[in-house]
């Protein structure tokens, strides 16, 4: 298996495991009627575009101050699982 397989893998992993999560522990989206993960975490509020930073996730992706929705691609592989392994810790 290659690296790129092996991150392409971990990716979707990550994507499981979140949705898991966001199943199990999720709480109603303040802007969609889905259930949500809140970012409350300053340094997890990654920019998105033009002053706009990640203020929930979703099944469906990720969702910005202005609810406005992002695939889980616009974050690094870095970011994605950082976020994914706050919300497996808590």
């Amino acid at each position: 298996m290659t690296f790129q397989e092996r991150l392409e893998q971990l990716i979707n992993d990550a994507e499981k495991t979140i949705k898991i999560i966001i199943r199990t522990d999720g709480t109603e989206s303040r802007f969609y009627n889905e259930l949500s993960l809140r970012v409350s975490r300053y340094d997890l509020n990654f920019s998105l575009d033009n002053g706009r930073y990640l203020y929930e996730i979703t099944e469906n992706g990720l969702v910005d101050n202005y609810g406005y929705t992002y695939s889980y691609g616009v974050l690094s592989a870095e970011q994605f699982v950082e976020l994914v392994d706050y919300f497996r810790k808590h």
